[in-house]
């Protein structure tokens, strides 16, 4: 009976009459913070090629506001100058883009550096073919730990007024481009300061920022220390779908719907500084990471999602480290389990056109308790078009619990392989990785048997 509904449910989904309306397509790849990345190795280009990363920022995370573009570096004391063989002016950026074949969202300078300037940046990048499509404008501007924000801009509508002429400048010269505001994701209220809370109004719902095409967002969740039991890890998945809820709910009422959204940082902090990250380099993370991912989708103005991050400066985050970390610029670069699986998932989703959520029959697509939460579902799947394919993640360990899912094979073509990664037999979703995890691959077609998603797994269909 489970069987007929599915299939009943995904030729209704082909033939696009689901609930779930169509959404347009994504962009999805690592986040950049360039002051950690070596531009002139020579092998971490051809990996993240391989990745399925489909844009890349421009340089990225706090640098950003300290960020000369003619340097390739920032001019700012504070910030270390070890890594100078980092440099990134935009020869070498668009020799490294070209590599990788990203678009790039360049995250601009606009706290220390004049609008003059940033447009000539612009332009000298143009000049060396990177195509100008999407420019942020400054990084976390709302962050009270740096007064010199505040100095700057000492209300939120100061800095939305400011960005007016450089939006419209930066509109005049690059008619295709797209610009982004800074915006402020949903924090609980007790951690949330008097300038992120009235942000999203001075800035995202002043007139003067009727040009701007988008907001960003950063939206960062928390892991705990330890999740030991099977409750323990669950609880914690469902901590991601209440978050991204929070968040959903946030930008709906304080983002007008004019504004597409960007979350340029995505990311997962495992424990806190007196704790050990244990667990870093786990399943666990790597499933907090693809499951968020997936739901920030279901947020229909979500156009880009960048996790951070392809390297960068936390030790939770990175998706690809050197081999040798005394000697970053000339070793080969490994995976990360995190980067592990987020590649799969930009593989899937890469140069899609549309995409539309795969409703189970056995959940709905979105579920909610009393208090009007996102309550964990154990299955998310998206269906990716042209090129016909599905993406799928079970959050359900019970070993019974997964239908069969042949009833794809309509939705696809009659030859559909599929692949899923999960954890090998006799290993946890916690154990840590030195430094990969050992992991099981199950591939083969779905035309040749049923098909069944194992616990925790990740798969690729078609």
């Amino acid at each position: 009976m489970l069987l007929q509904a599915l299939t009943s449910l995904l030729l209704l989904f082909v033939a696009g009459s689901l609930a779930v309306p169509p959404r347009g397509s994504v962009l999805a790849g690592f986040g950049n913070e360039l002051v950690f990345q070596p531009m002139n190795n020579t092998v971490l280009p051809v990996q993240v090629a391989r990745s399925g990363s489909a844009v890349a920022r421009y340089p990225g995370g706090t640098p950003a506001n300290y960020w000369f573009w003619s340097d390739g570096w920032i001019r700012n004391s504070s910030w270390p100058t070890f890594r100078l063989f980092n440099r990134a002016p935009p020869a070498l950026w668009a020799r490294y883009t070209q590599q990788t074949a990203e678009a790039t969202i360049f995250d601009v300078n606009v706290y220390s550096a004049n609008h003059s300037y940033t447009l000539q940046g612009l332009q000298a990048f143009a000049a060396q073919g990177v195509d100008i499509r999407f420019v942020e404008l400054g990084n976390e501007l709302y962050d009270v730990s740096h007064n010199e924000y505040t100095d700057k801009w000492p209300v939120p509508a100061d800095y939305a007024v400011a960005m007016q002429p450089l939006t419209a400048a930066i509109k005049t010269l690059f008619p295709q481009a797209q610009v982004a505001l800074v915006g402020v994701r949903y924090d609980d209220p007790q951690y949330q300061s008097e300038r992120s809370r009235v942000w999203n109004a001075q800035v995202l719902q002043n007139a003067v920022s009727k040009q701007a095409d988008a907001a960003t967002l950063h939206i960062y969740l928390g892991l705990p220390a330890a999740a030991p039991t099977v409750a323990d890890q669950l609880a914690t998945l469902n901590s991601v779908f209440v978050r991204v809820q929070e968040n959903h709910v946030w930008v709906n009422s304080t983002i007008p719907q004019r504004f597409a959204l960007w979350v340029t940082e995505l990311g997962v902090f495992c424990g806190d500084k007196t704790q050990p990250f244990v667990l870093e380099r786990t399943w666990l993370q790597s499933l907090v990471y693809a499951s968020a991912v997936l739901l920030l989708w279901e947020i229909p103005r979500v156009h880009i999602t960048t996790p951070y991050c392809l390297v960068c400066g936390d030790p939770t985050a990175p998706a690809f480290f050197p081999d040798n970390s005394s000697a970053p610029h000339t070793t080969a670069w490994s995976v990360s389990p995190v980067g592990a699986v987020l590649q799969r998932v930009f593989q899937a989703v890469q140069g899609n056109t549309q995409m539309q959520q795969i409703v189970f029959p056995s959940q709905p697509a979105s579920s909610n308790n009393a208090t009007g939460a996102w309550l964990l579902r154990p299955w998310l799947g998206w269906f990716v078009q042209p090129q016909r394919r599905a993406v799928l993640l079970r959050l359900d360990p019970t070993p019974a619990a997964s239908p069969d899912l042949s009833a794809l094979l309509p939705a696809l073509n009659a030859s559909a392989a599929y692949t899923c990664w999960m954890p090998s037999p006799g290993h946890s979703i916690v154990e840590q990785g030195t430094p990969s995890l050992p992991v099981q691959v199950h591939s083969g077609r779905l035309a040749r048997g049923t098909f069944s998603v194992p616990a925790w797994a990740l798969c690729v269909v078609g």
